[in-house]
């Protein structure tokens, strides 16, 4: 063989090898684009992900501050409740002493008309001596 046929196939293996390692780069460039493309998919699932659980977030502690609220107002409450029940028993206290001493009262007022109705009734059931 003539040194030129051998370096045309040297030159011709030089090109076939550069041709495959173009291909092979031209497939590893599609599977970056690909895996590039997968990546900005994910990464925009992760980003509208991370916006509902951020307004999940956000609904969760308003409910949370709208149960302290109701636990707070229903504390007050209590409170204002308890304190009238107490104020009521005082109250109930104060009738229930006025009850007792107009009872009293109305005994002692009722006593010396019992001895006067009770003397009556003694002469009336006495008796009667004629002399």
């Amino acid at each position: 063989m003539s040194t030129l046929s051998v370096s045309i196939k040297s030159e011709l293996h030089r090109e076939v090898a550069l041709a495959q390692r173009e291909a092979e780069l031209e497939r590893r460039e599609a599977a970056l684009a690909d895996r590039e493309l997968a990546i900005a998919t994910a990464e925009a699932g992760f980003i509208d992900r991370e916006r509902r659980l951020a307004q999940t977030v956000e609904a969760v502690e308003a409910q949370r501050q709208r149960l302290v609220d109701i636990r707070d107002e229903y504390e007050r409450r209590r409170q204002l409740l308890t304190e009238r029940a107490r104020q009521l028993d005082e109250e109930l206290k104060v009738v229930r002493a006025a009850q007792a001493e107009i009872a009293h009262e109305r005994e002692l007022a009722a006593a010396p008309r019992i001895a006067a109705d009770n003397g009556a009734r003694a002469k009336l059931a006495a008796p009667v001596t004629r002399g």
